[in-house]
């Protein structure tokens, strides 16, 4: 093997690795791109560290502008990656729950959309009182579901335990119990559970509309806290309401449009993720793309 052979071998070779980072380059700024998973907010269905692909072609690929007409088109019950603001910064994984325009509301734990029961998917996850009238049968019917004890939230109390199941688990486990019920942390003394983020949990939120761009809202009502907060982040930040009037700037009014469409978005581990409860509704701009499959 002459000199000049090798030469061009190697031009050849590093050619074509330069020409496949450049369509990786291009493919996660356009089409696709990867993002690991942060926390256990959206335990079972991820682990923490996960990588997952997100289609962002139609969010925010450097191609979006192309599909105008069609980016407001998130899906209920899809999960996607967004932004929250710059004082909450990286990137967040959260199922989609509430639309534009929908009307959501949290009681004891359960959420209604426009007026109808939401029904979960079975990947989400909440802590529950078992109460037993066998436990080694019961503590053989977790093992045989092959569910880590202390991966979810095991504690053993007198006459019950508590434990993080999701909707899969909860309708497998049924050896050696009496009577299973959802934690309540509005009820429930839980200090004595010692079970990390669960003081965190909100079970009851008031109905709020979720605003949709061109949504008018006036002075004169009552207006919802999640309003107040959404357009001093996203939209003006000297937004103020002395319950009279509106103010922007200098500029007084009684009404008020907004700017864009927002998402209320849930983790499933529902007990311990912090999301939409907590830091608010999202909106249509901060959405990086959909997930489309895990490894």
């Amino acid at each position: 093997m002459n000199g000049s052979y090798i030469k061009k071998y190697f031009r050849r070779l590093i050619f074509y690795f330069i020409a496949v980072l450049i369509a990786i380059i291009i493919c996660r700024l356009c089409f696709v791109d990867v993002f690991t998973i942060p926390s256990d907010s959206m335990k079972s269905k991820f682990e923490t560290g996960d990588y997952v692909l997100v289609n962002k072609a139609r969010y925010a690929g450097l191609l979006s502008g192309l599909f105008k007409k069609e980016r407001f088109t998130l899906q209920q019950n899809s999960i996607y990656v967004f932004t929250i603001n710059k004082d909450i910064p990286g990137f967040f994984v959260k199922r989609c729950i509430g639309l534009p325009g929908n009307e959501i509301e949290l009681h004891n734990g359960e959420i209604s959309i426009n007026g109808k029961y939401w029904s979960e998917p079975l990947s989400v996850m909440h802590y529950y009182k078992i109460w037993y009238n066998d436990y080694t049968l019961l503590n053989r019917n977790i093992a045989d579901l092959k569910i880590d004890k202390f991966e979810h939230g095991f504690r053993k109390l007198d006459k019950f335990i508590v434990l993080a199941l999701d909707n899969n688990l909860l309708k497998s486990l049924k050896d050696g119990i009496d009577s299973i019920k959802q934690l309540n942390t509005n009820t429930d003394s839980i200090k004595r559970l010692n079970i990390p983020n669960i003081q965190d949990n909100i079970m009851d939120m008031p109905k709020v509309k979720i605003p949709f761009k061109g949504m008018r809202i006036f002075s004169k009502d009552s207006i919802p806290a999640p309003y107040y907060n959404t357009i001093r982040n996203y939209e003006d930040s000297s937004f103020t309401w002395n319950g009279l009037n509106f103010m922007t700037g200098d500029n007084r009014s009684d009404y008020y449009i907004f700017k864009n469409n927002y998402y209320f978005m849930m983790g499933d581990n529902r007990d311990i993720a912090i999301d939409s409860r907590h830091y608010g509704l999202i909106p249509q701009k901060n959405i990086v793309g959909k997930y489309l499959f895990s490894f």
